[in-house]
């Protein structure tokens, strides 16, 4: 049972070394072939007479796996002292509000307009998002992982806010 458990433990490490740079492969082959990842994102899933998206289905597998690596009296600690979850939030406000329409902003004034305009909003809509997949790689390797499912939960749980706020900012901002 040891080796099993060492093994494992080389599985995870030599996956957690690589996150970051997969992630970024995955948003640059995203951007450079976005066929498979539109129609992977336009797939439902009935489940029980649910109809679920993929990535609703992402994010609540990748909450679910998560949340087992946390023991109950941390998420415990996490509510009690939540100046490590309010910092993490309030960072993800300051990109959703501020550093997004900033960059967009940028985009469209370097020239990117008519059909490649739509990446500045596009930019600004990911920044806004749930940080889920941005969080994991930002977390570091020996990160709080209760702090970072707990502003996960609550920057998905302010998205419905968050969103439509920032398209408001983008409205002022980037000319018509």
């Amino acid at each position: 049972m040891p080796a099993r458990s060492a093994r494992c433990a080389r599985l995870s490490g030599w996956i957690h070394r690589r996150l970051g740079p997969a992630v970024l492969l995955c948003y640059l082959l995203a951007l450079l072939v976005p066929g498979p990842g539109t129609r992977l994102r336009r797939t439902g899933l009935g489940l029980l007479g649910l109809r679920l998206d993929a990535p609703s289905v992402a994010l609540f597998v990748i909450l679910f796996a998560a949340a087992f690596q946390v023991p109950p009296g941390r998420a415990l600690a996490a509510v009690r002292q939540p100046r490590t979850v309010l910092a993490g939030l309030a960072a993800h406000l300051l990109t959703a509000f501020v550093l997004a329409p900033a960059t967009a902003l940028v985009l469209y004034g370097a020239g990117l307009r008519g059909p490649a305009g739509g990446l500045s909003t596009a930019v600004a809509l990911i920044a806004a998002a749930p940080v889920a997949a941005a969080a994991t790689v930002w977390i570091g390797r020996d990160g709080e992982v209760t702090a970072l499912l707990a502003v996960v939960l609550l920057s998905a749980l302010l998205s419905p806010l968050t969103m439509p706020t920032t398209l408001g900012l983008l409205g002022h901002v980037l000319p018509s």
